[in-house]
């Protein structure tokens, strides 16, 4: 840690917790865990190379393409492409619904189905995770990602 200015006024031994700090302690152990870091406005449309298309969109779609397409490089374009449909357009109408669905994609795949070359319809899984060989595994952890929700915005620490 740094000196007790950054960290909030000393009482004794002591120190004041304030939410800065908690994000950077966290953000510190997830750089340690060996997840990549990244600041928010750095990924927003508006940058040169942007990682999401608006500031309603909560996936980064690049991100996820190129995760699937490293875990899964047996699958076709086309069987990435709709991972990446059935993954940003959750069916349930409620959070919790959404989560337990989201849950169960995340162990047990995504059913593709693609054309192999030779012409023959194939169905297969699109996997999110790898948990075979987990440090095939993208990590990474977001701080101040701003979600925009109508005319409010949402915008978690992490």
């Amino acid at each position: 840690m740094s000196n007790s200015s950054e960290v909030g006024e000393s009482f004794g031994s002591q120190r004041t917790m304030n939410e800065a700090v908690v994000e950077r302690a966290a953000l510190s152990w997830f750089r340690g865990a060996g997840y990549e870091l990244a600041y928010s406005p750095d990924l927003g449309p508006d940058v040169p190379a942007p990682k999401r298309t608006d500031f309603e969109s909560v996936v980064l779609a690049p991100v996820l393409r190129a995760a699937l397409r490293k875990i899964n490089s047996h699958l076709t374009e086309d069987a990435i492409e709709q991972a990446v449909r059935v993954v940003t357009r959750p069916p349930e109408p409620t959070l919790i619904q959404n989560n337990r669905w989201f849950h169960r994609l995340l162990t047990d795949g995504i059913d593709v189905e693609y054309r192999t070359k030779s012409g023959e319809t194939r169905g297969d899984k699109a996997w999110l995770v790898d948990f075979a060989n987990p440090q095939a595994n993208d990590l990474l952890v977001v701080n101040q990602f701003t979600v925009q929700c109508g005319n409010q915005n949402r915008r978690p620490d992490l």
